[in-house]
């Protein structure tokens, strides 16, 4: 077995390389060969999240009764699967089902996967689970940087299939060898393992500690307000640069200069999480809650920018600032998050947490469809940008209420 917190970053950066290698092109796919439209783009997004809001919880409670370590390995099967699938039938109803099967078997990893490393690796605090998430998020950049020229010229050069299906290969892979490596010493079952009750047991378990925490309660508002916000831009980036065009004094194709902007994304991924660890790596907890606030106003700022441009530069740097400050939203978030969980409910607990997410991009994410469609896509990113702005308020409210001990100092390798 090897070493949780080095499986941990194998999984990060593998898992980067899927989804690059996949959603980079998937876009240009979608659009040019299953030939979706405004509003299919975006539905393709909803109908993921609508498996993820109906699963995330139950396969948190799996993950908890029986194994962390199987939930992971499934899921990452069934992304491979996911992507295949959508590869193999180019049409609406084909990226609908492949984009089913791979929220249903995201659903599986979500939440498993940091709850099995923080207790492979005894319960780190947060100041340590932060570091190890930012190095995670490096990582992944680093392997996006790969992956990013690899899906076009792969995409561009032979078809626009063959990344997806790359994609899927490594992701089984992927699932393969964590079969060999990937350890579970330190796993405590939630509770007897006598199936329903027990599910209904631990589901109750993770609600009620959600309820009973201030902070829990509303950071899972905050993501409730950002996951529908993030709609917009998450389908109708590629197409708003599409639809600007390149820069006038360059011969460059629009999909070259997005390969581009992809790449340069992904450079900056490395930088800016190093960065963050050798200026800020000793953050205390109000001062991440405050770098989180700020890092959503720097956000809802550039969707203003992105949506209020008329130039495919203008558009391009907006949506690299974007990227990475969701990026490294993401890393301080789940450093803060994760320690405030129960140990034995902790996928269950993330888990519904994440669904607060996915309820809110299955009910708002049609509506920024149809504003994408009526209206067009400036408009989609505008309305993005005033619904995630109150989130930044709803982090400055969380803070305990009482200090906790000391946690036990955990050792993170590296």
């Amino acid at each position: 077995m090897a070493r949780p917190d080095r499986v941990f970053l194998t999984i990060a950066a593998t898992a980067a390389t899927v989804s690059t290698l996949a959603f980079t092109i998937s876009p240009l796919y979608r659009i040019q060969v299953a030939g979706l439209d405004n509003l299919e783009l975006v539905l393709a997004g909803t109908v993921m999240e609508a498996c993820v809001f109906c699963f995330e919880i139950p396969t948190g409670i799996v993950a908890d009764l029986w194994s962390r370590k199987w939930s992971v390995i499934i899921g990452h099967l069934g992304i491979g699967l996911g992507f295949l699938i959508e590869a193999s039938f180019p049409s609406v109803a084909g990226v609908l089902t492949g984009q089913a099967v791979w929220g249903i078997a995201y659903t599986f990893t979500s939440g498993a996967t940091v709850a099995w490393v923080s207790s492979e690796l005894d319960d780190p605090d947060r100041r340590q689970l932060t570091q190890l998430f930012l190095r995670a998020s490096r990582l992944g950049s680093a392997a996006a940087l790969v992956a990013v020229p690899l899906s076009f010229v792969l995409g561009l050069g032979w078809t626009l299939r063959a990344p997806l299906v790359l994609g899927a290969a490594v992701s089984i892979a992927l699932a393969l060898w964590l079969v060999v490596a990937m350890g579970e010493r330190h796993f405590e079952p939630a509770v007897e393992r006598s199936a329903w009750r027990a599910m209904a047991t631990t589901a109750r378990s993770g609600v009620r500690a959600i309820r009973a925490s201030r902070v829990l309660l509303i950071l899972a508002v905050a993501m409730f307000i950002s996951g529908g916000a993030s709609e917009a831009y998450d389908r109708y980036t590629d197409r708003l640069l599409l639809d600007l065009g390149p820069p006038g004094w360059s011969d460059w194709s629009a999909v070259r200069w997005i390969a581009i902007v992809g790449c340069t994304t992904a450079a900056l991924g490395i930088v800016v999480p190093w960065w963050f660890q050798r200026s800020h790596g000793q953050l205390s907890e109000d001062g991440q809650r405050h770098w989180i606030a700020g890092l959503i106003l720097v956000q809802v700022t550039f969707l203003i920018v992105m949506a209020a441009s008329g130039s495919f530069l203008m558009a391009a740097t907006a949506s690299l600032v974007i990227d990475r400050v969701r990026s490294l939203r993401s890393s301080l978030l789940g450093g803060w998050i994760v320690p405030l969980t129960p140990r034995r409910h902790r996928a269950t607990v993330l888990s519904t947490l994440e669904q607060a997410d996915s309820i809110s991009q299955v009910t708002i994410g049609p509506v920024m469809g149809l504003i994408g469609n009526t209206a067009g896509v400036p408009a989609a990113l505008a309305t993005s940008a005033v619904l995630l702005a109150p989130s930044a308020g709803a982090v400055m409210l969380a803070r305990r209420e009482v200090d906790t001990a000391p946690p036990r100092p955990a050792k993170i390798g590296g």
